[in-house]
């Protein structure tokens, strides 16, 4: 959730408007505490959108963020991602574009 806040705080500051994320580096604090920005990823009739941030809940209070930069024919996202690596660790030491399923352990996406 850094990386995003970072990306977010960035064009935001750029853009001369304030960040709309809270300053917190815990994913499913940043899902939990936006309750209007929220879609859940069961609504089929809502799909993830270029800019949307994907929410994973890998139990345990343990989540992991991304942004998403498109959606595939395949229905695949197409993300960037921070705090990762090319084995898909969420303890990595980079960003990295990855290709995820549009499935858990996503939750949802905020959207802004």
């Amino acid at each position: 959730m850094a990386f995003v806040y970072w990306c977010f705080d960035h064009s935001a500051g750029r853009l001369g408007q304030p960040n709309p994320l809270f300053r917190n580096g815990g994913v499913l604090a940043q899902w939990n505490n936006r309750p209007l920005n929220r879609i859940k990823a069961s609504l089929p009739a809502n799909p993830p959108q270029p800019g949307d941030i994907f929410i994973m809940d890998l139990g345990k209070g343990i989540g992991h963020t991304g942004l998403v930069q498109s959606i595939g024919a395949d229905g695949y996202l197409h993300t960037i991602e921070g705090n990762t690596n090319d084995t898909g660790s969420r303890e990595g030491i980079e960003v990295t574009k990855k290709i995820r399923s549009n499935q858990k352990p996503i939750i949802g996406y905020l959207r802004f």
